[in-house]
């Protein structure tokens, strides 16, 4: 990726990068490294990820992950979320398939279909497995 530049992604998906203050900064000068994606040429951006240039060690990894996995306003606590590529004969990433929620969807070539709608969390189980291998189950 090149800073201030739109890059290519899977299918219709583009990128961005940039390097700003951000809408929340007291600080207007504080800059920082910021992560936009797009689903097609006719969406709208929205922002991924916010980094900044410091080196994070062991522990600092640790305690971020630490209350991802158990802040009960982490996204990752609310809700499942599984992702996978999906690949071509090459084996470059053309699409993904998505458990979130009830739903799996596929997105390819910047169409997504909902693939199953999950009724109980027994059909969750058996979709995992299905779909993203039996280390699931």
């Amino acid at each position: 990726m090149i800073p201030g530049q739109e890059s290519e992604g899977i299918g219709s998906v583009r990128y961005w990068l940039r390097y700003e203050a951000l809408p929340g900064h007291i600080d207007r000068d504080q800059r920082m490294w910021a992560y936009s994606y797009r689903s097609s040429n006719d969406k709208q951006w929205l922002d991924a990820y916010a980094f900044e240039e410091m080196e994070f060690l062991p522990d600092d990894f640790e305690v971020m992950g630490l209350a991802t996995s158990t802040l009960r306003t982490s996204f990752f606590v609310q809700s499942l979320f599984c992702v996978r590529m999906v690949l071509d004969g090459e084996g470059k990433a053309v699409g993904r398939d998505m458990l979130h929620g009830d739903k799996v969807t596929k997105r390819v070539g910047g169409k997504v279909e909902v693939e199953e709608e999950l009724k109980s969390e027994e059909e969750r189980v058996l979709a995992l497995q299905r779909w993203f291998g039996d280390w699931a189950g």
